[in-house]
């Protein structure tokens, strides 16, 4: 926390509008210099870092600070085809920080073609199909049965982080393939459709 709280006290008080970030990133965060690392790495250190300094202050009213602001719930409902029950683990709730969206490309070639954050948000909430050699065992049927299986949110953070997933493996060239289509998104996103 202290090291967070002198990196502002810098920006804010500090000569210039721009500070060197370094001893925060290596000695409070404990980066390394020579690994590269994804915003949402950056963003689980820096998250688990806060929270570990804010479980150590003296007034626990700070203690869930994180946790409200930033943390969300999904679950996996799975449904069988035959018996039409819920499997036992669709009560599971499922913590996340960050909802990672799939970024398709809309119209492939078609020039003006976009994705777009509701497609994302559809693609991630679709319903997958558990079938053939990846059929479901059924505890009410006791069996391996057909059976359809979507994510669900249940609960949004006080504030929403959103990754995109900007690469795909493909199973011909056996590489990953950076997506590098246009997205869109609003600037006011309303999440109730999505819950």
């Amino acid at each position: 926390m202290e090291g967070l709280h002198a990196l502002f006290a810098e920006l804010q008080f500090g000569p210039v509008a721009v500070v060197n970030s370094q001893h925060f990133l290596t000695q409070v965060l404990r980066l390394s210099k020579d690994v590269q690392h994804d915003c949402q790495e950056f963003w689980t250190l820096l998250y688990y870092s806060l929270d570990a300094g804010l479980q150590k202050l003296s007034d626990k009213s700070f203690a869930r600070l994180m946790r409200s602001s930033f943390v969300g719930q999904t679950s996996y409902k799975t449904v069988c085809k035959k018996c039409k029950q819920l499997s036992a683990s669709s009560q599971t709730m499922h913590d996340f920080q960050v909802l990672e969206l799939e970024v398709k490309d809309a119209g492939g070639k078609k020039k003006g073609a976009q994705a777009t954050l509701q497609t994302s948000l559809e693609t991630l909430l679709e319903e997958e199909l558990l079938e053939g050699d990846n059929k479901y065992f059924c505890q009410h049927c006791d069996s391996r049965q057909d059976a359809a299986r979507r994510t669900e949110i249940n609960s949004l953070p006080q504030h929403l982080i959103l990754q995109l997933k900007r690469f795909r493996y493909d199973l011909k060239t056996f590489e990953r393939k950076k997506i590098k289509a246009n997205f869109s998104f609003p600037l006011v996103v309303d999440m109730a459709p999505y819950l």
